[in-house]
């Protein structure tokens, strides 16, 4: 097959790819109602946009830089219910693009087919608005601006992926403990094993620390820091639930997966523990004399890993996909990884393995389509349901009428059940011309 063949394949792929996971993700936006996440990220977007102070008027549980993105974005359009989750459909789809990216420049156009379709299989659409798949792409980003390439003048890009690091973390601020330990410990072992360090990588780390200290320092100059905390990491026990104990659920998916879904994430999760291990192995011995055994694949092998802290509350892989985005590139290299003093090519082998693993997650996907799985929540467009959320029959069923408007702008675009666009409707009525203050005791979000 000539190149040019080829070269038009790659491009229906990556077209496909990025149109498909969008449109998926589109969809699920506008024919689907989840006012508590959905309200959660939208409300405190609003009330930032409205003028009202971030960490101190505003609750920010997650990060400061998705309400600094939605208010940039509604400048141009407003921002809507529906228009959040279209722009984190588009964000994930286009962090699957760069993992393509990613693995091709570490093994083969082959392996990086694989692995997003892997990846996809492990979490086909964006589900929530979360800064999660914002934080996802800024590192992955950042780890395709770390790969090893033959230009001689890399500071842009090394300073660039320090940024995006940072990035990631101002978008998820629990991201500062797997980035944070991420980085200190490849310090420790440039210290501990100087064929190790590499100047790329000191550079984009020092870059991220020194910005992230600046924040830090910012949020104390404006008396915020303390607030910072008390909304992220100090309501982790209370919060997010999160002990002593939390970490044996992650331990319990790793040793004893109990779907395909889990078991390929585990087989990543070992692949970069062997890469890691490979790299201290042979730095003690001959040196940086293959792929695996590099700075780059011992940094990303870091990250991945590292990454898994996200998903101490629960197992999700939408949670786990971002922040274990580098643990793709590690399991790139290491099928393409040709051992020292070997002759043979282990890539057409390790392409058969990825497919076989492929072949049994297609075996187990009607179970991401059947209700809300590990890794969608099905069907894409909702179902008929009563304002209990109780799913109807027979005739109801039948005689079901979508509504696309509530009278309120902030859900144009957005399709209803009928009982629930009756609810918003009355709710307008009642709370939008009225100028007293109200508390909100229930877990809808969007009435505030």
């Amino acid at each position: 097959m000539n190149r040019d063949v080829l070269r038009i394949l790659r491009f229906g792929y990556l077209a496909i790819l990025f149109v498909g996971v969008a449109a998926l993700g589109s969809v699920y936006a506008v024919h689907n109602t989840d006012s508590h996440h959905w309200g959660f990220i939208l409300g405190a977007s609003l009330d930032f946009i409205a003028g009202r102070d971030l960490f101190t008027e505003v609750y920010m549980q997650y990060g400061a830089a998705q309400p600094l993105l939605h208010k940039a974005m509604n400048y141009f359009v407003p921002l809507t219910y529906t228009n959040i989750g279209l722009l984190t459909a588009v964000t994930y789809a286009a962090s699957l693009v760069v993992i393509f990216l990613c693995v091709e420049r570490l093994a083969s156009t082959l392996h990086a087919v694989l692995l997003t379709v892997l990846a996809f299989l492990h979490h086909p659409y964006a589900i929530f608005p979360w800064p999660d798949y914002f934080a996802g792409f800024c590192l992955i980003l950042a780890c395709y601006c770390l790969l090893p390439t033959a230009e001689s003048e890399t500071t842009k890009r090394d300073v660039l992926a320090g940024l995006l690091l940072f990035l990631a973390f101002l978008f998820r601020n629990t991201y500062v403990v797997n980035l944070v330990g991420a980085a200190g410990l490849y310090f420790v072992a440039a210290i501990a094993f100087p064929k190790l360090k590499d100047q790329r990588i000191m550079r984009a780390c020092a870059v991220f620390l020194l910005t992230t200290a600046a924040y830090f320092l910012l949020l104390s100059l404006q008396h915020k820091l303390m607030f910072w905390y008390q909304q992220n990491l100090g309501a982790a026990p209370t919060a997010y639930g999160i002990g002593a104990t939390t970490g044996v659920v992650l331990l319990d998916r790793m040793f004893s997966p109990y779907s395909m879904l889990t078991f390929a994430f585990s087989i990543a999760i070992w692949i970069n523990i062997f890469n890691v291990v490979m790299v201290f192995r042979r730095a003690r011995s001959d040196g940086i004399g293959s792929p695996v055994t590099s700075p780059f694949i011992l940094f990303f092998g870091l990250l991945g890993l590292a990454g898994v802290i996200q998903g101490l509350q629960f197992y999700e892989p939408y949670r786990l996909q971002s922040a274990c985005s580098p643990l793709y590139l590690g399991v790139a290299c290491f099928l393409a990884w040709r051992p020292t003093g070997h002759t043979t090519d282990l890539r057409p082998a390790s392409g058969w393995v990825l497919a076989a693993i492929i072949v049994g997650l297609a075996l187990t996907a009607p179970s991401l389509f059947n209700g809300r799985s590990h890794s969608t929540i099905w069907p894409l467009i909702e179902e008929p349901r009563d304002f209990f959320y109780r799913p109807l029959e027979g005739e109801a069923r039948k005689k079901t009428v979508y509504s696309w408007s509530t009278g309120i702008p902030v859900f144009q675009g957005h399709r209803f059940v009928p009982d629930m666009q009756n609810y918003y409707a009355s709710l307008a009525q009642v709370l939008c011309p009225s100028s007293k203050k109200i508390v909100n005791l229930t877990r809808d979000s969007m009435v505030a």
